[in-house]
């Protein structure tokens, strides 16, 4: 079902909602010159 609050103007963060909705934790660390993130679905 599509969400109603989604215009046209709303969909370039479409992507972001979706992964903000599905993701139960994610966190960010920067080792051994790495950029870390895990998501934890």
């Amino acid at each position: 079902m599509a969400d109603p609050d989604i215009g046209k103007e709303g969909c370039e963060h479409l992507g972001l909602r979706l992964v903000n909705n599905i993701v139960e934790d994610i966190s960010y660390k920067y080792m051994y010159g790495l950029n870390i993130v895990l998501i934890k679905i």
